[in-house]
């Protein structure tokens, strides 16, 4: 079944979105936030793939630093968070979606690494919690990385943009 979408954008319009590249990415950020959306871990491809979102945030202004898209088993999403703690020790909140592995990766890592934090998305339909963030992208408070810097930027823009007409809505669970 194909869904109808409007190709400037459902929720989040085109021309809201803003661009980054490697001159005017900020230095340093005052926050980072991980924001992850996971699976129950398998490698088939009828499987959805995890989805992983680093942010950086000075103000206002929300940017998208780097996205981990990937269908690995438990282990190997365990390998993966550890490995982004790792490479950002500034890095203090981790939101993880209390669904498929989500609990599980909490009770695995939290007394490791710290600073996870389950998010429940029960009492909010996904195209809710979507609309709540729109006001940051209408107001040009959020920036994603050009191609530049992020080979698949435009995969993750269109599902954005054809959201909730799209196959997978892990880069927008992770936005949201």
């Amino acid at each position: 079944e194909i869904k109808p979408y409007i190709d400037s954008g459902n929720y989040v319009k085109r021309d809201s979105i803003k661009f980054y590249n490697e001159k005017n990415k900020p230095a340093s950020f005052e926050e980072l936030t991980l924001s992850c959306d996971l699976t129950f871990g398998e490698t088939k491809k009828t499987n959805d793939p995890y989805c992983m979102t680093l942010w950086g945030r000075n103000g206002a202004d929300h940017y998208l630093l780097k996205i981990w898209d990937k269908r690995a088993n438990f282990t190997d999403t365990l390998r993966t968070l550890r490995v982004i703690c790792s490479e950002h020790p500034q890095l203090r909140r981790k939101i993880l979606e209390k669904k498929a592995n989500g609990k599980a990766t909490y009770d695995m890592l939290n007394s490791e690494i710290g600073g996870f934090t389950l998010f429940d998305p029960t009492n909010d339909s996904k195209e809710t919690r979507l609309n709540s963030v729109t006001p940051y992208f209408e107001s040009g408070n959020v920036y994603f990385p050009d191609e530049s810097l992020c080979q698949n930027i435009e995969e993750c823009v269109t599902q954005l943009l054809k959201f909730p007409a799209c196959e997978h809505d892990d880069f927008v669970d992770t936005i949201s």
